[in-house]
């Protein structure tokens, strides 16, 4: 590990480095103070003023343009789902109790639970009382979140990435 970082075994040196440069820091920052506006000191506490926001760069614009142009066209779900169906990936889901998890439209309750978990939503603007596959009884009852453990996404998504890594990288 140490090797691959590019470090010597004996700390000592790389850690005098460190202190070295955070000293430096340090006398840099005590420095700039007296003539910095935006700092002062009351009742012996470092006041800060609030940062405003940093001014968009000239470029940013057309990158905005540029990344959004590279994004699906697509509906992500629905993007999900078909993975899901060429893939077969939902099939690597199962109870937590490792009883047979199929059920009417499983795979979209599952999709859901893989989205709605890693982008920090909840089950709240994805439960739907109308859509039973998308009923908060359902994602939550009997442990059917439980199914999106470290084991079963890393079954479901081998097929995934052993596409990707077939392919060759451009350029």
């Amino acid at each position: 590990m140490l090797t691959a970082l590019g470090l010597e075994t004996e700390p000592a040196g790389h850690l005098a480095e460190l202190a070295s440069a955070l000293h430096g820091a340090y006398h840099q920052v005590v420095a700039g103070l007296p003539t910095n506006s935006a700092v002062s000191v009351k009742d012996g506490k470092l006041q800060l003023d609030r940062l405003g926001p940093a001014p968009e760069p000239n470029l940013m614009p057309a990158f905005r343009q540029l990344a959004n142009s590279m994004l699906p066209k697509g509906d992500f779900p629905e993007l999900l789902l078909e993975v899901a169906e060429l893939t077969g990936m939902t099939t690597a889901f199962t109870h937590i109790s490792g009883a047979d998890a199929h059920m009417d439209d499983f795979e979209v309750s599952v999709c859901v639970l893989l989205l709605a978990e890693p982008c920090k939503v909840g089950l709240t603007p994805v439960a739907k009382p109308n859509v039973p596959a998308l009923t908060r009884a359902r994602m939550v009852a009997d442990g059917f979140a439980s199914l999106c453990r470290c084991r079963p996404c890393t079954r479901a998504t081998a097929p995934c990435t052993s596409g990707c890594a077939r392919r060759a990288p451009p350029g």
